[in-house]
């Protein structure tokens, strides 16, 4: 099955961040990375294709066209995300339901990702970035969540995360449908004896933590990735604490 989970994830990551402080940043291309291909007319409204990328789930994911002004369809009004980079965005369904079918009889298990050629590379962490909004149309179901995660392959085809976020459809989160809101997923500082290192790195935008009850659609433009490298003392207090946690548990 391919979605694996590692416990504890979360107390790497925050690990991670604490005084972080970097020495230089490294672009990692991410292919489509603002979903501009294939380039959907306005009159086509949507394509389940994402070039670069594989989308799951029918025609629950796709990419559409950011409108030029916000349009009035039937009463529903679909509006235009100000701060889009580029022509279009990707959209992905809340749903979950893997027993279910879309209308053209594939599962609903509605996912976005890709491999790329980039491998984790021991000392360095890594920062995935992405904008994220909530359909004006189809705003997603009050608690409803997004996850984004960095991932390496597993066996069988298994998704196994380094690091991810769950993005939610509520106040708190504060994602809005006109504007997108950027949230981040960031690494530990890859250990040379870490599972994922060496591994290809690979990106996942997901709604499997949602239920067959839960609708709505999540939209999402602008996935970028950065390298970095900690100072030296970011490396020794990471290296240190599991000791001091395995010593203080003794």
């Amino acid at each position: 099955m391919r979605f694996g989970r590692i416990a504890g994830g979360f107390v790497v990551a925050a690990l991670a961040f604490m005084g972080r402080s970097l020495l230089g940043d490294t672009t990692i291309t991410v292919p489509n990375g603002s979903f501009e291909s294939p380039s959907v007319p306005l009159a086509q409204i949507a394509s389940p294709v994402i070039d670069s990328w594989t989308a799951t789930g029918g025609n629950n994911t796709g990419i559409f066209p950011n409108l030029p002004q916000d349009e009035n369809f039937g009463g529903v009004v679909a509006k235009r995300i100000t701060n889009a980079d580029g022509l279009q965005l990707a959209f992905i369904g809340a749903q979950y339901d893997p027993t279910g079918t879309t209308d053209n009889g594939t599962p609903v298990i509605n996912e976005i990702y890709q491999q790329l050629i980039a491998t984790y590379q021991p000392g360095q962490t890594y920062t995935l970035s992405i904008g994220v909004t909530t359909s004006s149309v189809q705003p997603p179901s009050p608690g409803s969540v997004l996850r984004v995660e960095l991932y390496y392959p597993g066996t069988g085809g298994s998704f196994q995360p380094v690091a991810f976020t769950l993005v939610s459809s509520d106040a708190a989160t504060g994602a809005d449908n006109a504007l997108l809101k950027y949230f981040t997923v960031q690494t530990p500082a890859v250990v040379a004896g870490a599972p994922y290192a060496n591994q290809p790195i690979g990106i996942l935008l997901a709604t499997t933590d949602n239920s067959p009850a839960t609708g709505g659609t999540f939209d999402m433009d602008n996935v970028t990735l950065v390298a970095a490298v900690p100072e030296p003392g970011s490396v020794m207090v990471l290296a240190l604490t599991p000791l001091a946690l395995l010593r203080r548990r003794r």
